[in-house]
């Protein structure tokens, strides 16, 4: 099967709803990015609330996409 269309057509996360865990390190900075990209909302957890809540209000206001960053020790 080939896949034909724009990553927009192939990847859209419009109305969806994304929880990425780890979302203040390294990799959970770039998966939420680009999540939120992709027109996901995106629930920023980590351990570092200050990261989450800073990185959660750039992401928003680069995307124009909702995204959040919560407190959390799993």
């Amino acid at each position: 099967m080939i896949l034909t269309g724009t990553k927009n057509e192939l990847f859209n996360l419009n109305n969806k709803i994304c929880v990425v865990t780890g979302g203040a390190g390294i990799l959970g900075e770039k998966f939420s990015y680009t999540l939120s990209k992709f027109g996901a909302t995106v629930i920023i957890v980590d351990k570092n609330a200050n990261q989450c809540k800073n990185l959660a209000s750039k992401i928003s206001k680069e995307t124009g996409n909702f995204a959040i960053g919560k407190k959390v020790d799993l």
